[in-house]
C-alpha cells in the first residue's frame, strides 16, 4: 500500500467518523513520505527521518501555514518537553507496535471548523487532537514533492499567528501545553 492509499484511506475512515483510524493512516503515510525524502541511505533510523521531515514541513508554513515559518511547538509529553514531531512519532510507535493508537490519545469532537486545536491534557497527560490536526497532516502528505505524482495538492492553510516567525538567528521554539489557533 502506498502513501497514496494512505492518504485516500485516512479520507473514508474520517468521512464515516473514524478519527483515531484516520490519524493511524496519516501518520504511517508521513512515515512513507519521510524515507522518500530522507532514504536510510541518508538517514539510517525512522525516527531521525520521520521527525526530521514533519519538523521541516513544520518550519516551512506548510503545516501550520505560512505566518509560522521557522516556528515549532514543545509540548509536556511522558515527563519530557518533546516537540510535536516528537509525540506524533511516538504515537506511531504505538500504532505500530500495539496495533492501534496508545490509550493516552484521544479525539475530541467540537471546536471551530476553522481553529487548529492539539493538546496535553492538564489532568491526564493525554495528548488531544481535533479535525484540524488530520488537515494539517493530509497536507504534509499531498502537498510534498515527493508525492506530487501520485496526490494532487491540497489547499494551503493560513492560520494568523500574529506574525510570529523564526528569525536569521534561527527558528523559535514555544513550549506549550496546548496549541489553539484561528484559521483565516
Amino acid at each position: 500500500m502506498g502513501v497514496a492509499d494512505r492518504a485516500r484511506r485516512a479520507g473514508v475512515l474520517w468521512a464515516c467518523g473514524d478519527r483515531e483510524g484516520a490519524l493511524d493512516q496519516l501518520l504511517l503515510g508521513i512515515a512513507a513520505t519521510s524515507r522518500k525524502r530522507y532514504p536510510k541511505s541518508s538517514v539510517r533510523e525512522d525516527r531521525v527521518a520521520f521527525i526530521r521531515f514533519l519538523e521541516d514541513e513544520i518550519r516551512s508554513g506548510l503545516f501550520f501555514g505560512p505566518h509560522f515559518t521557522g516556528v515549532g511547538f514543545a509540548m509536556p509529553w511522558r515527563g519530557k518537553n518533546l516537540s510535536l514531531a516528537e509525540i506524533l512519532y511516538d504515537i506511531r510507535c504505538g500504532q505500530v507496535h500495539e496495533a492501534g493508537l496508545p490509550d493516552n490519545v484521544h479525539y475530541e469532537a467540537g471546536g471551530h471548523p476553522h481553529r487548529l486545536v492539539v493538546r496535553i491534557d492538564e489532568a491526564s497527560g493525554h495528548f488531544v487532537f481535533q479535525d484540524s490536526l488530520l488537515r494539517c497532516l493530509r497536507r504534509c502528505i499531498c502537498n510534498v514533492p515527493e508525492n506530487a505524482t501520485e496526490l494532487d495538492p491540497l489547499p494551503l492553510a493560513s492560520i494568523d499567528g500574529g506574525g510570529l516567525k523564526g528569525g536569521p538567528g534561527g527558528p523559535h521554539t514555544v513550549n506549550t501545553r496546548k496549541i489553539d489557533f484561528i484559521i483565516s
